[in-house]
């Protein structure tokens, strides 16, 4: 498995802060997906991610309809459930953020229990 950054948004791209903050991580790779199905793809080709830059809604795809992180952090949780991931969030929905923050939050809390 790689060492790699995910930056999940479906619109923008990392910014110079973010390419740089990625970059100094070892050999790392910063990664973007553009929808919860492509994240999750990615994923299971390269195991979890160390770090995730959230945007929260991801758009309308065509089979699910409204696309959001929420979709992947379920099912990262799900099959992921040690991973031990890092992140932030760049999400312009606040209620959107609130919810990540919630889910990493709740996540991290339950493995010390």
């Amino acid at each position: 498995m790689n060492n790699w950054v995910l930056f999940l948004d479906d619109l923008r791209s990392p910014t110079k802060e973010q390419k740089e903050w990625a970059e100094t991580f070892p050999n790392t790779q910063l990664i973007i997906a553009r929808s919860s199905k492509e994240a999750k793809i990615l994923t299971l080709k390269m195991g979890a991610p160390i770090y995730i830059f959230f945007d929260h809604d991801l758009g309308v795809d065509d089979f699910m309809g409204i696309d959001t992180v929420m979709f992947y952090l379920d099912w990262l949780i799900e099959m992921y459930y040690d991973a031990d991931v890092g992140y932030s969030i760049h999400s312009a929905n606040p209620q959107g953020a609130k919810n990540i923050e919630a889910k990493m939050n709740s996540w991290k809390k339950s493995k010390t229990l």
